[in-house]
């Protein structure tokens, strides 16, 4: 999810995908692979930097997103009822600066 809801209409760079998505660029490369095989993204020539490829999300993809977006805010309600607002906002503070420290 991290990766797919950071692919922007206009596309992204691997390098720029794996920084906003925190995973290691050997990560990311396996999870693009993934999501190309899946037929959600696909990369086109970068006309900018002929070193690096645009990903791009595809029909596919475009119609995942809004599903997926809606099945993480019904997720987060359910934690919301679970623990409450308050400690579902602390415990994703403290797992976002664990994140952060890798």
């Amino acid at each position: 999810m991290p990766v797919i809801c950071n692919v922007t209409v206009a596309g992204i760079t691997m390098t720029e995908l794996s920084r906003l998505a925190m995973l290691s660029k050997q990560n990311m490369s396996r999870t693009i692979h993934k999501l190309e095989e899946n037929g959600m993204i696909t990369s086109v020539a970068n006309s900018a930097d002929k070193r690096s490829d645009i990903l791009m999300l595809t029909k596919s993809g475009k119609q995942f997103l809004p599903e997926a977006n809606q099945d993480v805010f019904n997720l987060s309600n359910i934690y919301k009822n679970l623990v409450g607002e308050k400690d579902l906002e602390t415990t994703i503070n403290v797992l976002n600066r664990i994140i952060e420290f890798y």
